[in-house]
């Protein structure tokens, strides 16, 4: 480009994955996430997701496209300044859903000039012939597919116009839903900007679409199962923030007590006690934000299952990546109770008893010479505790909450019938 006075079009792809529901627009070279200190499996991901990317590369001005490319041609290309407009997605409970879809048919991007507000041009940024549909679900913490990339004339602009003619949802085990576009086809979804963007010559400016799936997909019907679940209506709510002056936040949660990654942990900001981004982790525990207007932020991590972690004052710095890791306590109970003969009515000493999930032992102890036992250290959730002793039936009880106290459980077993054989004389 640079240097040949010309104006080219080119085409090429690239799909990045990384892990909160979302998709982005934009040019590796500006954006080097693979300098994440992640362990090697995640820059692997990283690494696979670079090369199959999706990018679409082109070049607009300031006035319609009949009349852009002659201007165009009177213009250096160095003095373009360089648009990346990327599409992402805020967290969205995907337990029962296995995609969310919509499909891109136009972008137009509004410029501002010295005249009334409702004469300001629109420029059609071109996209690929092949398909624009984006699965949001895919797109998780910093996962990302590229809308556009361009080279565009300097100068502010304020509005975003993005045309979406369908909107799919896709139940797990379930059926798929074409959800209504409102006047999507028609005006297109309006994407204000505030303060406007600002392109400088030969300098790369970032755009984030950030797409709520909570909010833009509602659900129709009864969310409590995959077969209640019984349509979508499309009211789509979509955030532009300019990625050159916002910043990301990412980082890993980890078990203090095993040092495992965890999955499915809320990682949220709140400024004045009020949440104002969130995130999830994904399969490996990892998790971005990005977005976020440059600021002093508390940052907190939790889940049902662990004690909150909160960071005081984390400094989020605009055009840059802040990590912050996590490492959660988890929340444990104690399980006791006696163990007793249930025809003679007394107490069992020396009995068993332990405690499995998905039939897989946890922990076990046994009776003292009272016929009691305790098992402390518990982590909340549900289990089957059995308790046994030679000479008796096992006796399971399934299905046992535990929760952050302390639960009892009693048993009583029954003594084992002699079984006898007969021979004949």
């Amino acid at each position: 480009m640079p240097g040949d006075g010309n104006i080219r079009y080119l085409n090429y792809i690239k799909i990045q994955i990384q892990g909160r529901v979302c998709a982005y627009l934009f040019e590796l070279h500006y954006k080097p996430y693979v300098n994440l200190k992640k362990p090697d499996m995640k820059k692997a991901k990283l690494l696979f997701g670079i090369f199959t990317s999706l990018v679409i590369v082109f070049f607009a001005g300031c006035t319609d496209m009949d009349n852009y490319n002659d201007q165009q041609k009177q213009l250096d290309s160095d003095q373009l300044g360089h648009l990346v407009i990327k599409l992402t997605d805020a967290p969205f409970p995907f337990e029962m859903i296995e995609a969310a879809t919509v499909n891109i048919v136009k972008v137009e991007i509004r410029k501002v000039c010295e005249c009334d507000e409702d004469e300001y041009p629109y420029i059609e940024l071109p996209l690929p012939d092949d398909s624009n549909g984006f699965n949001l679900l895919e797109l998780r913490n910093g996962v990302t597919a590229d809308l556009v990339e361009m080279g565009i004339e300097p100068g502010n602009y304020d509005l975003i116009r993005l045309y979406v003619d369908e909107a799919v949802l896709k139940v797990k085990d379930g059926d798929d839903y074409k959800v209504k576009v409102p006047s999507g086809q028609q005006t297109g979804i309006k994407i204000f900007m505030e303060p406007a963007l600002k392109v400088v010559s030969e300098l790369t400016t970032e755009v984030v679409l950030d797409f709520n799936l909570e909010k833009s997909f509602v659900l129709k019907g009864n969310a409590n199962t995959p077969a209640g679940i019984k349509g979508f209506n499309f009211k789509p709510v979509v955030k532009a923030v300019n990625n050159t002056t916002e910043g990301t936040l990412a980082g890993e949660v980890f078990d203090a007590e095993t040092d495992d990654l965890i999955p499915g942990i809320t990682v949220w900001i709140e400024e004045a006690e009020t949440v104002i981004y969130s995130a999830s982790t994904d399969e490996l525990g990892y998790y971005a934000i990005p977005g976020i207007t440059a600021g002093s932020y508390d940052v907190i991590a939790g889940s049902d299952a662990f004690f909150n972690d909160t960071v005081l004052g984390v400094q989020i710095v605009e055009g840059n990546l802040t990590v912050q890791n996590f490492a959660l306590t988890p929340i444990t109970g104690m399980l006791e109770g006696l163990v007793k003969d249930l025809d003679a009515d007394t107490l069992l000493p020396g009995a068993a008893v332990w405690i499995e999930l998905e039939e897989i032992m946890i922990d076990s102890v046994s009776t003292n010479e009272e016929g009691y036992y305790s098992m402390p250290g518990i982590r909340i959730g549900t289990y089957d505790v059995i308790a046994a002793l030679d000479g008796f039936v096992n006796d399971t009880l399934e299905g046992v909450e535990i929760i952050d106290g302390d639960i009892t459980v009693d048993f009583a077993l029954v003594v084992e019938e002699e079984t006898t054989t007969s021979s004949d004389n």
